[in-house]
């Protein structure tokens, strides 16, 4: 008998078992993410209508292929193989939602599908699961967006001025009243001809051709100034072809007339800045060249002397909502996305036909009972600016409106 030596201590098993779960967990990930993307790839091919072959050969080419790629730098073995496949497809489902809006409904048709031939209610359960799942890896990759401020009734934003009817903006009186504030140095008093409804005053217009003194009609009815082509010539403004058009309503009915940007009008000593004007030749007189309208006059509170023959201007609003003038000149797109979760993300874009730069544009974004303020700034001339924003969860928003709320040069 051959004595044993108690120095020797006896071999343990290799540590197959920890191996195998560690395999096995990187196949169920893989098999996981795998499906997701192979998925989301079918789903958009079917519902954008493709053939069925042609929406199974492109996913299962998309998702395994390029994880072949992936075969050198990690190695030729089973679960090496498993983690290039991982990795791709966690690359699909976070990149391809950057792309397609909908890649979260698209995984729950092409889960709906795969799972199919083993029963509906099974397909149903595997589908909505796989939907959630992606609206979670999608809402995890995105950045927190700013939430719009929603606009309740009677809500004057920030900076801007309550709008005021043509009743307010033009008020008369039988006498100025007399005192400090109203002889201040802000306000102004421009003498006017005519009488009633015709109240000629003479403004300063300037434009490329150098400055012109013309007379307008001081009419509170009219929305926009205006002036004729051969005044226009005169100042030197050209009339483009793929102008802004303006609706208005003339003595001859409703017309549409091109809108073009004066460099600056002066009421006394006070300067606008790019003043919207459209061309009306209906509206000059023998004595008038044009209307003086309320994206002059609604920036100031006017009050008429009947005895003196003189109108008072006071400053209410010269720097602030130019809303008037600058609204011709813009073009608002808005598309609103509402996922499953709640949240509802809204891309708006506005464009900036106008050859100065809007400084800032509020649109007003209106579902169905809530109405949101979404700003914009610095818009280039002849450019554009967008913006992302979120709006509070549970908002229905399945239909929607913008418009312009206010804006300033």
């Amino acid at each position: 008998m051959v004595p044993t030596d108690p120095k020797v201590p006896p071999q343990e098993p290799p540590p197959q078992r920890s191996s195998a779960l560690l395999t096995g967990g990187v196949v169920i990930c893989a098999a996981v993410v795998a499906l997701l993307a192979g998925a989301g790839v079918l789903g958009i091919g079917l519902r954008r209508e493709l053939p069925l072959p042609l929406s199974l050969s492109v996913a299962v080419v998309s998702v395994l292929l390029p994880a072949q790629s992936l075969k050198p730098l990690l190695g030729a073995s089973w679960r090496a193989r498993c983690a290039a496949v991982f990795l791709w497809s966690c690359a699909v489902v976070l990149v391809l939602p950057l792309y397609v809006v909908d890649f979260p409904a698209a995984v729950r048709v092409g889960v709906s599908y795969s799972f199919s031939p083993v029963g509906e209610p099974l397909a149903a359960r595997m589908s909505e699961a796989a939907y959630l799942a992606t609206c979670r890896l999608v809402d995890a990759g995105r950045a927190p967006l700013p939430v719009a401020a929603e606009i309740r009734t009677g809500d004057v934003l920030a900076g801007e001025e309550p709008e005021d009817s043509p009743d307010e903006v033009f008020e008369r009186s039988d006498e100025i009243a007399s005192g400090s504030e109203e002889d201040s140095a802000s306000s102004v008093v421009l003498p006017v001809e005519g009488q009633g409804a015709s109240l000629h005053v003479s403004l300063l217009v300037e434009g490329p051709a150098g400055p012109r003194t013309l007379q307008f009609l001081f009419d509170t009815g009219a929305t926009l100034t205006t002036l004729d082509r051969r005044t226009l010539a005169e100042l030197g403004v050209p009339v483009p072809g793929d102008a802004p058009v303006a609706v208005l309503q003339t003595a001859n009915g409703v017309v549409e007339s091109p809108v073009v940007l004066l460099e600056s009008l002066w009421l006394g000593h006070i300067q606008l800045h790019n003043v919207s004007v459209a061309v009306c030749d209906s509206c000059a007189k023998e004595t008038t060249r044009g209307l003086l309208g309320l994206n002059v006059t609604g920036l100031f509170d006017v009050s008429l002397s009947s005895g003196s023959g003189e109108i008072r201007l006071e400053p209410a609003a010269v720097d602030g909502d130019r809303r008037l003038d600058v609204s011709h000149w813009l073009q608002l797109s808005a598309s609103a996305t509402m996922w499953r979760m709640g949240r509802v993300e809204v891309v708006i874009e506005v464009g900036n036909s106008a050859p100065v730069e809007v400084s800032e544009v509020v649109v007003e974004l209106s579902c169905a009972e809530r109405s949101f303020a979404i700003q914009l700034d610095d818009i280039p001339p002849a450019g554009s600016r967008s913006t992302e924003v979120e709006l509070p969860r549970g908002t229905n928003c399945r239909s929607y409106q913008v418009a312009v709320r206010s804006a300033r040069w």
